[in-house]
């Protein structure tokens, strides 16, 4: 089951970054394991930044002591 997800996963990233090959993102910030502040690598000013979560996956969230 996780190999057909990882499969799954794989294909929508293909599919995603061949759809939007002219698109590039600098990430800016690290929130926690799972949240990113991204900026459009064409973008002249911050108001187009933009949080982006990854869902489904467990990462370690910063509040949270490991363990």
């Amino acid at each position: 089951m996780l190999i057909i997800r990882a499969l799954i996963a794989s294909l929508c990233l293909l599919m995603s970054a061949t759809g939007h090959a002219d698109e590039a993102y600098s990430v800016l910030y690290v929130y926690d394991g799972d949240t990113v502040k991204l900026r459009p690598s064409k973008a002249t000013n911050a108001q187009s930044d933009f949080k982006l979560r990854f869902t489904a996956i467990d990462a370690q969230n910063a509040s949270k002591t490991t363990g």
